[in-house]
């Protein structure tokens, strides 16, 4: 095990939150004060999940190829220089470049990361480990991206032009630690042998080595969460008629959740089935909630689903990592994250599309369905592939 590798994975995995904490609470403020429309901030939006879709699949092949470390580092290079055109280039069309770089630096680390760390583990890439593994990530990323968030808020209504400095830093942070990283041996504990994980390809792998379920729970649960992160700020402040001011401390409580019960979660990951069906029944009940009328169901609703997205990635993550071998783990994982990214942008254009013909409600009693939908989803996948792999019932 290369344990410096290990370590660094952690402060990674924390300044990439942390820079994304920061620009989080104020990012459409900060666009707005340079005179940037709705319109635009849309486009921005769109320009940077477009990145990421287009450079996800790729960047991991290039992981695979070149080296996860080189992947990495430029994928923090990439952050980098996003964060100093954001600072640099005061305009629509310099945030445009901007979002472009970021889109890219997010897909260049998104596979090659994860797949460094887990490859660094070697033989000792157990249950045990990986479970652990995966669980600190969580707490991690959800601890830096709520110290973030305070940071960014306060340094919003205090410093809102120079926004972007820290992040540009926090960034560069990144990229001179990515220097200490060791470029593992590929030798992790194999499902299958090493050349045939070589030769056979992605698509093969995906479809008969277990992973297809939980491809299809990371589209899935995107309709389950976007229509709720879009619209759960208009419901509390137009319906529930909450302040504002209180809305951060309610994302808040779901970060802080994460970093509580992640660790003790981490006993069901091998318990996928159920884990994901105790999971996506809270955050049915939370999403109902929220339009349910009453003040404290809706707040416990929402800080709930946010607990709940993020603690059931972690299971998924350790469970695509235990099915496959490491010749083309970046491959894969960039894999999953391009068709969560496409489920995410499907989801959020189909909640566009309903919040003009059903209303907020609407949204939300549809994301609540989906919910309950995400494990049973699980299961016919699992069921399907069982058989396609057992067509005899042997």
């Amino acid at each position: 095990m290369i344990k410096n590798n290990i370590r660094l994975f952690y402060l990674l995995v924390g300044c990439q939150a942390l820079g994304l904490g920061l620009i989080w609470p104020a990012y459409v403020l900060y666009f707005r004060n340079y005179e940037v429309t709705l319109f635009q901030v849309a486009i921005l939006a769109a320009v940077f999940e477009a990145s990421i879709i287009i450079f996800e699949l790729p960047t991991g092949i290039l992981a695979d190829r070149f080296g996860r470390k080189l992947s990495t580092m430029a994928g923090f290079a990439s952050l980098t220089l996003s964060g100093a055109v954001f600072v640099l280039w005061l305009c629509f069309e310099g945030f445009l470049i901007a979002e472009i770089f970021f889109g890219l630096g997010e897909a260049l680390i998104s596979g090659a990361l994860e797949a460094l760390a887990v490859d660094s583990a070697g033989s000792d890439f157990d249950d045990t480990f990986g479970r652990r593994l995966f669980s600190n990530r969580a707490r991690i990323k959800s601890g830096c991206l709520l110290v973030g968030m305070l940071t960014g808020g306060a340094l919003a209504a205090t410093i809102l032009d120079s926004l972007f400095v820290p992040v540009a830093v926090m960034f560069l942070i990144g990229l001179l630690l990515t220097f200490a990283l060791a470029e593992p041996l590929c030798e992790t504990k194999p499902v299958q042998s090493a050349e045939y994980a070589r030769k056979k390809p992605v698509k093969e792998l995906v479809f008969t080595s277990g992973l297809g379920p939980l491809f299809a729970v990371g589209f899935m649960a995107n309709f389950a969460f976007e229509g709720p992160d879009q619209f759960w700020q208009v419901q509390f402040s137009e319906v529930i008629k909450i302040d504002a001011r209180y809305f951060g401390l309610m994302t808040a409580a779901g970060l802080l959740l994460v970093t509580i019960l992640a660790r003790w979660t981490e006993k069901f990951y091998n318990h996928l089935g159920i884990y994901l069906l105790v999971c996506f029944i809270i955050a049915a009940a939370g999403i109902w909630g929220v339009t349910a009328g009453n003040i404290l169901w809706a707040v416990a609703g929402i800080v709930a689903v946010f607990a709940i997205k993020e603690l059931f990635q972690p299971a998924i993550s350790f469970q695509i990592n235990s099915k496959i071998d490491s010749g083309k783990r970046a491959t894969v994982l960039s894999g999953y994250n391009l068709t969560c990214s496409i489920g995410e942008v499907a989801a959020a254009l189909l909640a566009g599309l309903m919040v003009s013909q059903q209303g907020i409600n609407g949204v939300f009693q549809f994301a609540a369905i989906s919910a309950v939908l995400v494990p049973l989803l699980y299961r016919a996948f699992n069921r399907i592939e069982t058989r396609a792999e057992n067509p005899a019932g042997d």
